[in-house]
């Protein structure tokens, strides 16, 4: 795990191949890591403007546009597009989003991750999940059945993720069903994870690049498999997860104690393993809450 190095940076490990990564908001250009009017950006058009065009192609040639921007300003990580559905006209955030039609959001979102991430930068589709308003979003629990959940919220970004191979997804701070963060619940035959700030704020990048991934594989296997036999007498078998996660202090991140292995799904799960690597941590300490 890897926590940030300031507001807008995660750490540099050499020891994994991993350089500093800089992320960026991004959903009508890209900031960049400075608030300064010394160095501007370029200025696209809003996302509902883009999404008036119906045209993914022009959605992929934005995403192109927006990845020229990100490397020009050193943006490894471009936080968007927004892809929260127009629910109201008082979202406060709704000219970053697409449209209230959730196929439309869907057609663009993908077009405009493909054209980022075809040119090195990646894409951050936000903010999972049914995050479509403002008021009160750091504490609101919203309530929505499965069927509009499944048909309307979650589209948009099965397709940026599936479809599209989205790197990144950010998490919203509302809860979805006032279940807990970090607990995968069953849905009839499908178990799936349920979003809850009072048990989790965090950010998560899930370690996709598989020379990366099987470097930490390997490092873990030499390294922590087997403290893990010698203190439980249990023989891991596999990992199934390698992400990256930052708490901030700006959004009081925090994590509590919760279990993630309560579901069919991830009854085989026995251990979750938290490797800290900020400057100021030795190492040395393994912990199993």
């Amino acid at each position: 795990m890897l926590t940030g190095t300031d507001f807008w940076s995660l750490h540099a490990e050499p020891a994994v191949g991993l350089r500093t990564v800089v992320l960026s908001d991004g959903p009508s250009g890209v900031r960049g890591a400075v608030w300064d009017e010394r160095d501007p950006s370029l200025n696209l058009p809003s996302a509902t403007a883009l999404a008036a065009t119906w045209d993914p192609e022009i959605a992929y040639r934005y995403g192109v546009a927006a990845a020229h921007e990100a490397h020009r300003k050193g943006v490894g990580v471009v936080l968007g597009p927004t892809i929260n559905l127009h629910r109201s006209p008082l979202g406060g955030r709704h000219f970053e989003a697409y449209s209230e039609d959730p196929l439309l959001t869907a057609e663009i979102a993908e077009a405009f991750v493909r054209g980022l991430q075809d040119h090195g930068v990646a894409a951050c589709p936000k903010h999972y999940v049914a995050n479509d308003f403002e008021t009160d979003r750091f504490t609101a629990s919203v309530e929505v059945s499965e069927q509009a959940l499944h048909e309307l919220y979650l589209v948009p970004f099965e397709r940026a993720v599936v479809d599209a191979g989205a790197w990144s997804v950010m998490s919203a701070y509302n809860a979805v069903g006032g279940t807990a963060s970090g607990f995968m619940k069953q849905i009839g035959d499908r178990t799936v994870p349920a979003l809850d700030d009072r048990t989790k704020k965090r950010k998560d990048v899930i370690i996709a690049d598989p020379n990366l991934v099987n470097d930490l594989r390997a490092r873990v296997a030499n390294r922590l498999v087997p403290v893990i036999a010698e203190a439980f007498c249990w023989q891991a078998t596999r990992i199934e997860r390698y992400i990256v996660s930052c708490y901030s202090a700006e959004d009081a991140g925090f994590f509590k104690r919760h279990r993630d292995n309560t579901t069919p799904g991830t009854a085989h799960r026995r251990f979750a393993v938290t490797i800290n690597l900020n400057d100021d941590y030795d190492g040395g300490d393994l912990r199993f809450p």
